[in-house]
């Protein structure tokens, strides 16, 4: 079993980046503000969750949680993860570490 790194933050990420989604996916999202704790939320709920879910094992799943843990607690490290992805907002995500929390809630 690979050991849970910040990289794979990546892979959780994908869900919400236009080089992986669907027009339709980014067209449902894009005019969301990505900084409001309900619409980030709602992006989560539609895409990151249900995405995580079907292509994931419960292992992977596991080790998915491993690494929002980390993200949480190297914001720095995960930030430059997030300067790597494409997101379809027009505003960048302002707390990452809030956003981060989400996801892990969300996945509890």
């Amino acid at each position: 079993m690979a050991r849970a790194t910040i990289t794979m933050l990546t892979s959780i990420l994908m869900f919400i980046d236009i080089n992986y989604m669907t027009d339709e996916e980014c067209d449902t999202i894009y005019e969301l503000d990505i900084n409001n704790e309900k619409n980030q939320k709602d992006i989560i709920q539609r895409l990151i969750v249900p995405g995580v879910k079907s292509e994931y094992s419960v292992t992977a799943f596991n080790r998915a949680k491993e690494v929002l843990e980390m993200g949480i607690d190297d914001i720095k490290a995960a930030t430059k993860i997030f300067n790597q992805m494409s997101f379809p907002f027009e505003d960048d995500i302002v707390d990452k570490k809030a956003f981060l929390k989400r996801i892990y809630e969300e996945f509890i």
